[in-house]
């Protein structure tokens, strides 16, 4: 190899070399930019999730309501209703008796026992929100032994928000979610009947109207059934005068002997299962019936109740006489 040859060759590997160098560099500097852009992008996320955290709520209650075993509330200045649960099963403390609707109260429950609020307020009085008169007051007993005792106050026209009494006796901002829970009056957690009154003329095959005395007229025209019937669908079970009438009580105090009645016949759709696992639909017989008894003391209805129910109702005198007056209809020629 000549020496004018090895050294074409130093020249070439000379001028390599910084070019090998400056890619080093980069390379370096590329690998530095992409973890400082990391952590640029890390401290960016814990920003985010701090400031998220900060104005997430505050939990002031995250506890079971299935282990509640007490539950009370009263709005403004109104009466206690206070509820307590034996089982799986609330009642109402007055009078256990009480058709009381199980999926509300409990709803009631849960939402008492998750409370989230805004913010804390540290300035001001009771006074000052309308904590001393409290527009609700609310009490929940978690194991038969743990109480917490909170109050609602005024509405910040603001925002909004009410005011609220923690157990601690802190005041806080909560949202107006809470509220619609404890709006009820006891009438509204009465569960009444549900009567039947959806039946498609079409399956009516005939409805009877019995009196007291035990005279009695069956329908079965078309024009009949649909004239009777819309007065039946007026028995909605929504006027009650009694959530909890005995036997005595139903014959003797409001005269519901089970005689003087309307009964509607009709057919109804039914799946069935045979033996090999196949479901079949068939129609089969059916009745819908309300027992009729005495006339309101103030002459405004008459007292009804339907078979197996502890509930009396009222409908009004025009509703009844107008079913009675079929005791004497004859379909048209």
């Amino acid at each position: 190899m000549s020496e004018n040859t090895n050294l074409q060759r130093r020249k070439k590997k000379n001028k390599a070399l910084p070019l090998i160098i400056l890619v080093g560099i980069m390379c370096v500097l590329g690998i530095a930019y992409a973890s400082l852009s990391a952590a640029n992008d890390k401290a960016e996320a814990d920003r985010l999730a701090a400031e998220e955290a900060a104005n997430a709520a505050i939990m002031l209650a995250e506890l079971d309501s299935t282990t509640a075993t007490g539950l009370s509330y009263r709005v403004g200045e109104g009466e206690w209703i206070t509820f307590t649960r034996s089982g799986t099963e609330w009642q109402y403390t007055e009078d256990t008796e009480f058709p009381l609707n199980q999926e509300t109260v409990s709803t009631m429950a849960a939402a008492i026992s998750s409370i989230g609020a805004t913010r804390k307020v540290e300035e001001g009085t009771e006074a000052d929100y309308g904590l001393d008169t409290p527009s609700y007051e609310i009490h929940i007993t978690y194991n038969g032994s743990t109480t917490y005792r909170y109050a609602v106050g005024d509405m910040n026209t603001f925002n909004g928000e009410y005011y609220f009494r923690n157990d601690d006796g802190g005041v806080y901002m909560i949202s107006s979610a809470l509220l619609p829970y404890f709006q009820y009056t006891l009438e509204d957690l009465i569960v009444l009947d549900t009567p039947v009154t959806d039946i498609s003329s079409e399956y009516i095959t005939g409805i009877t109207v019995t009196a007291a005395d035990g005279t009695a007229n069956t329908v079965t025209d078309a024009d009949g059934i649909a004239g009777l019937y819309s007065l039946f669908t007026s028995l909605d079970c929504e006027e009650w005068a009694d959530y909890s009438a005995d036997s005595e009580e139903m014959s003797g105090k409001y005269g519901i002997d089970q005689v003087s009645s309307i009964t509607v016949s009709y057919k109804k759709s039914v799946d069935v299962t045979d033996t090999s696992g196949n479901v079949q639909t068939t129609m089969m017989d059916a009745t819908a019936k309300v027992y009729f008894g005495n006339a309101v003391l103030d002459g405004s209805g008459v007292y009804y109740t339907l078979p197996k129910s502890t509930v009396v109702y009222t409908i009004g005198s025009d509703v009844y006489e107008g079913i009675m007056g079929y005791l004497s209809y004859t379909p048209a020629e």
